[in-house]
């Protein structure tokens, strides 16, 4: 299981910078380096989630890399042998059982989750996945979710 107290996204900016962010949160503690970057292209989002995992497993061997939406992605990667530990998938992604058959049993799942329906949703599939997300906490730049954020939800009892 990654340790998923401090879980970092990747944000915009050139691929360069993004590589250095990421190697820099790693650095920091971050358990858990999510390589998000929307609109990218399969192509694209191979070579920066390299590049991303190359430098985060020489900042921290330990932090785990997962690329954002794209099994395919990850599952290239993973087989080329670059250090990336898996996918994290959201709603309108392949199924993540789908996900779990292409990445294998040592692959980290992460699921997407956003409403008390969709968390407890996710229940149909815990023996698939390795944990949810629950989102967005607030706005963000680099990806437009159609939720409202959630923000701080001290008295929530989910």
């Amino acid at each position: 299981m990654p340790d998923l107290r401090c879980y970092f996204v990747t944000g915009k900016g050139t691929p360069a910078e993004i590589v250095r962010i990421a190697a820099a949160a790693a650095r920091g503690g971050a358990g858990v380096v999510q390589v998000r970057s929307k609109p990218i292209s399969a192509r694209d989002l191979y070579h920066l989630g390299r590049e991303v995992a190359r430098a985060v497993a020489r900042a921290s061997p330990d932090t785990r890399v997962l690329i954002d939406d794209r099994v395919d992605v990850a599952a290239a990667l993973r087989h080329a042998g670059e250090p990336v530990h898996g996918v994290h998938v959201g709603q309108d992604d392949l199924p993540v059982a789908a996900a779990r058959a292409l990445l294998g049993p040592d692959a980290i799942i992460g699921l997407t989750t956003g409403t008390r329906e969709l968390v407890e949703s996710a229940n149909d599939v815990a023996d698939v996945i390795d944990y949810i997300g629950c989102g967005p906490f607030r706005a963000t730049p680099t990806k437009e979710s159609g939720r409202t954020p959630l923000g701080f939800m001290p008295t929530r009892n989910w």
